[in-house]
Order: structure tokens, then C-alpha cells, then sequence
């Protein structure tokens, strides 16, 4: 008989599947264009389409998602947005249950394969979460007619208070893709995953003013030149400031001035402060800074690559903690490691190299700091020295790296430095 029952439940589950739930969210908006507003799936889903909205990229649909996002706070049911391009005039507050558009679509693809909201609101961000607020699936585009003129806009998404989620989601052209509000709302808990800020202006994620752990992953900042004239002159991919327990994974900066930035926040009270977090197999590629600490800030960098026309991480102000381990470096211009002032500085297991003829210079130059620890690197410069250490003060050790360049060791007697087992290659 319970094997019976069983059969039962799964065939029961398959009904839902297949009839009331995926099926009925899938219906076409044409089935439903003269249906008076109802909720989708049986009560699942809020659908715009059934408040007005066209999705024609002509009509004003502003209206439409708002009737339909107050349904869906009061009903308590997740808001759909299916297919179309949709102008909204009127920024919106994104609730709990959720502004969903085509989760299984390609966030990533150059083809659209998402519903488009296309901003024209000046004065506000297009969308801001609530409290527990969750956007899937949705492109949020504006327009770029001339890459060397962009427009400043208020950003795409932001992230307005506790346990915001934010994933599956495509931002095109934006002057700022996501950011935090820099007031005591507390963002922590927020989780942004898969998401794809194309073609940004001035700044791809801003996040600042967390109490609590929050997580980024497999989330792409993507700036060609011939998309924006500012991004690679004075923009930045990824900015953090005060941060408890930020978890940063498998993302991806390309083409800014700063490829990852951390700086302390100016905002006065219990959500000033510094980040503590880590970077976990994060990329940056064709920035001029890779990665750059300015402040007091706790950072543990593992895994990753950073091609770099300048340096790829840098420490020149502040009495930041910097663990770094199998990290991949390669720099033109500048050191791929500066050190200019740091607390504690511990790189092992890494590769720097500074290939070319061209940039003459170290591939490390330790200038400052308290306490600084290489050991088990292999460090390269083709012009040499591969290290050049001119700290005036300090403790150094450097202990089984592979040199290929040399070493140059400006002695002074407040440097404590111990320097063996190093293999000049």
C-alpha cells in the first residue's frame, strides 16, 4: 500500500508540474491579453502582462509593474515578467516575493535572451530591493549611443537593505551596474551571483555597509574600450568598503582602471569601517590595477590570475592584512606586487612575471610595511631585479623563492630582514 501511495504523490507531482504550475507559467502574454488581472500558476505568480503591460519597448509599462509588484506584496506571490522589452519611466521597489523574469535564460549571451527593462528614470535607481527583496532573470539595458559621451545615471540595481538577492541577471551599459545606499540599512546577507554587468561607465558593483556575511559569485564586469571612453581611464569593476565576512568567488573584471578596489567607507556610525573578506579564483584581466587595498582592511586572496598593465595588487596607504596564496601575476607597467604600507603582507605559492622588454622595472617592490613574508614564489622580471626591496623599516622574510632577475636589497639599519634558501634561476 505505501508503495502505492508513493506512485500516487509522484504522479500527483507531475500534474503540478505539467498543468497548474510550469505550464501555466509559460503561457503565452497573447492567451491572456484580454483575461482580467490574475495571479499566475493558480496564485504562484503575479503576471505584469495581466496589469497592462505591454513589453513593446513603446508603451509606458511603469503603471503595469507597479499594480502588479502591490499584488504580489499583498498576495505574497513572486512578480513575472515575461518575455518583451519594457519601458518604465518610474524607478521600483522590488518586495520579498520577487521580480522574476526567465531564470533558465542565457544571462551571459550576446543574444537576448532575458525580458528587457529599459530605465529612463533619472533621479532614482531603475530597481531597489526591500528587505529580503530577489530579482532573477531580467536584463536591465540602457542605451549607449556614443561610447565617448556616456551618460550618468542613477545605477541599474540597488541594493537597499538586509538579505537582497540578485542573480541570473544581465546589466547593459550602465553607469553604475549594482550599489549599496550609503545610509544604516545594512545590506548583509545579500547574495549577487551570475550576473553580467556589460559595457559599465563609471562602476560595476559598488557594495558597502554590511554587518553580516554576504556572498558574490560568478559575477562579471565586462568593458571593451570601444564600449565606454571612461571605464578604462577611471573606472572600477568591483568596489568594497565596509564588509563583515565578505565572500567574493570565481568573479571576473575586465577593462577598468581598478579591476577589484577596497577602500574604507566615509559614513559615519556602526556601518563605517574597513572589509574583512576574502577573493577565492577571481580574474581581472586588461586593468591598469588589478587589485588595490587602501586602509586598514583583512583580505585573503587565493587562486585567481591578474594581467595587469599596471600593478596587479597594490598597497600603498593604510595598514591593511594581505594573505595571498597560488595566485597567477603578470604586469607591464608597474611591480605586479607593490607594497608602499601594509600591516602584514604573506605571499606564497604564487607567479609574477613582468614579461616584457619594454617596462623596465621589479616584478615585487616592497617599499614600506610592517611585517612582509614571501616565500615559495616564483617571481620573474626580463630587465631585472625580480625583487627590489627599498623599505627603510620593517621585518622581511624571504625564504625558497625562484628568481629569475635577481634580488636588490637596499640595506638600512630599522629593516630586520632575513633572506635564505632563494634559488636565482
Amino acid at each position: 500500500m505505501g508503495f502505492m501511495d508513493s506512485r500516487t504523490r509522484l504522479q500527483d507531482r507531475r500534474d503540478l508540474l505539467t498543468g497548474a504550475g510550469v505550464g501555466a507559467w509559460l503561457l503565452s502574454s497573447n492567451e491572456r491579453a484580454d483575461a482580467e488581472p490574475t495571479l499566475e500558476a493558480n496564485g504562484r505568480f503575479v503576471n505584469v502582462r495581466d496589469f497592462g503591460a505591454k513589453g513593446d519597448a513603446q508603451a509606458d509599462d511603469s503603471e503595469s509593474f507597479l499594480r502588479a509588484i502591490d499584488q504580489g506584496r499583498v498576495t505574497r506571490c513572486p512578480v513575472l515578467v515575461p518575455d518583451g522589452r519594457y519601458r518604465l519611466s518610474r524607478p521600483l521597489s522590488v518586495p520579498p516575493q520577487g521580480l522574476v523574469g526567465n531564470p533558465w535564460g542565457s544571462w551571459v549571451a550576446d543574444v537576448v535572451s532575458l525580458p528587457v527593462l529599459l530605465p529612463e528614470n533619472m533621479d532614482s535607481p531603475a530597481l531597489t530591493t526591500e528587505a529580503g527583496g530577489s530579482i532573477a532573470g531580467i536584463e536591465v539595458r540602457y542605451p549607449n549611443p556614443d561610447p565617448r559621451s556616456p551618460i550618468q545615471r542613477p545605477s541599474a540595481i540597488r541594493l537597499g537593505e538586509t538579505g537582497a538577492t540578485v542573480r541570473c541577471v544581465k546589466i547593459t551599459n550602465p553607469w553604475v551596474g549594482i550599489d549599496t545606499q550609503a545610509v544604516h540599512t545594512n545590506p548583509g546577507r545579500t547574495v549577487v551571483e551570475n550576473v553580467f554587468v556589460s559595457a559599465a561607465h563609471k562602476t560595476g558593483v559598488h557594495f558597502t555597509g554590511a554587518a553580516d556575511v554576504c556572498l558574490f559569485r560568478n559575477v562579471e564586469v565586462w568593458t571593451p574600450p570601444s564600449t565606454s571612453s571612461t571605464f578604462l581611464a577611471e573606472g572600477t569593476a568591483f568596489h568594497f568598503q565596509r564588509g563583515d565576512g565578505i565572500r567574493i568567488t570565481d568573479c571576473f573584471a575586465f577593462g577598468a582602471n581598478e579591476g577589484f578596489l577596497f577602500t574604507e567607507s566615509e559614513v559615519d556610525g556602526p556601518l563605517a569601517g574597513v572589509f574583512t573578506g576574502y577573493l577565492s579564483n577571481c580574474l581581472s584581466d586588461f586593468c591598469n590595477t588589478g587589485i588595490e587595498l587602501r586602509g586598514d582592511h583583512r583580505v585573503t586572496i587565493t587562486g585567481g590570475s591578474n594581467w595587469s598593465h599596471g600593478s596587479c595588487i597594490r598597497l600603498e596607504e593604510g595598514a591593511s592584512t594581505l594573505l595571498a596564496s597560488a595566485v597567477e601575476m603578470a604586469s607591464n607597467a608597474y611591480p605586479g606586487l607593490f607594497v608602499g604600507s601594509a600591516k602584514d603582507v604573506v605571499l606564497q605559492g604564487c607567479r609574477l612575471e613582468r614579461p616584457h622588454a619594454d617596462f623596465r622595472g621589479p616584478a615585487i617592490q616592497i617599499s614600506g610595511g610592517d611585517r612582509i613574508n614571501l616565500q615559495g614564489n616564483t617571481i620573474r622580471s626580463h630587465t631585472g631585479p625580480a625583487v627590489l626591496v627599498d623599505a627603510t623599516e620593517g621585518s622581511l622574510l624571504m625564504q625558497a623563492n625562484i628568481l629569475e632577475g635577481g634580488l636588490e636589497l637596499q640595506e638600512s639599519p630599522n629593516l630586520n630582514a632575513r633572506v635564505e634558501g632563494n634559488l636565482e634561476a
